[in-house]
C-alpha cells in the first residue's frame, strides 16, 4: 500500500470530523463535482489524495491532484473549483491550519540554513516522499488520539520543516511573527493596508468570475 493509500483510508474514516485534541488538522471529502465558487483561503496546507481541484487568484489557474500540495500562507480571495469527484471516486484531501508563532520559532530554529527567497505567497508542487511521510505521521495520530499530546507538536515540526525546505517554502517567510511588536501607528497602517490589499483581492476575483462566464455565454 502506497503512502497515498495509507492517508487517504485515514481521511476517509475522519472526513468531516475534525479532532479536538488536534483542531488545525482537517480531512474532507466529496463525491461530486461543483461550481466555480469565489472563497477565502485562510493561511494552510493542504495535500490533494484523490480527485482535482482547481484554483483561480486573479488571472492565474493552479490544478493539482494527487499528491500535489498547495501553500496559501496569507488570507486569500479566490476562486475554487472540485472538477473530478464521484460517487465511486470522492474527492479526498487533507489540510493544516497554520501556526505563524510555531513557523516563526521553526524558521529561528533555521537560522543557519540559507535565507528562503520571498515568493507571491500561495503555490502548488508535486509532494516529495519526505513530505508525504510528514503528512502521514501526523494524520496517523486521528487513529491514535491518545498519542496527540506527545507527539503532534514534534509530527506537525516536522511536516512544516519539509514544507518549509520545499519549492515554495518562502512563501512561509512573511507569516512570520516579528520580534518586536508594532507601535500603534504602524499597526494601524498596517491593518488599513491588509483591509485595501483583501478588498482589491476580492475585486479582483469576482471580476475574474464574471469575465469567464461571459466567454463561456459567448
Amino acid at each position: 500500500m502506497s503512502e497515498l493509500d495509507k492517508i487517504r483510508a485515514i481521511a476517509m474514516r475522519h472526513a468531516g470530523r475534525p479532532s479536538l485534541k488536534l483542531p488545525r488538522l482537517f480531512a474532507y471529502t466529496l463525491d461530486h463535482t461543483t461550481e466555480v465558487d469565489p472563497l477565502i483561503y485562510d493561511p494552510a496546507a493542504s495535500l490533494v489524495i484523490q480527485g482535482t481541484q482547481r484554483m483561480f487568484i486573479g488571472d492565474k489557474m493552479f490544478e493539482y491532484g494527487p499528491g500535489q500540495s498547495m501553500i496559501v500562507a496569507a488570507e486569500i480571495a479566490a476562486l475554487g473549483q472540485v472538477c473530478e469527484a464521484s460517487p465511486d471516486r470522492p474527492f479526498v484531501a487533507i489540510g493544516l491550519y497554520l501556526d505563524p508563532p510555531m513557523l516563526s520559532d521553526l524558521v529561528l530554529e533555521m537560522a543557519a540554513m540559507p535565507e528562503l527567497p520571498m515568493e507571491s505567497g500561495y503555490g502548488v508542487s508535486t509532494a516529495s516522499a519526505s513530505l508525504l511521510g510528514a503528512w502521514g505521521r501526523l494524520v496517523e495520530l486521528l487513529d491514535r488520539p491518545s498519542e496527540i499530546p506527545v507527539m503532534a507538536q514534534s509530527l506537525e515540526h516536522e511536516l512544516m520543516f519539509r514544507l518549509l525546505m520545499g519549492p515554495h517554502g518562502g512563501d512561509f517567510v512573511d507569516m512570520r511573527v516579528p520580534p518586536e511588536s508594532p507601535s500603534p501607528k504602524k499597526a494601524c497602517s498596517s491593518t488599513s493596508f491588509a483591509s485595501v490589499w483583501q478588498v482589491m483581492k476580492t475585486i479582483s476575483a469576482v471580476l475574474y468570475f464574471v469575465r469567464r462566464n461571459r466567454s463561456i455565454q459567448k
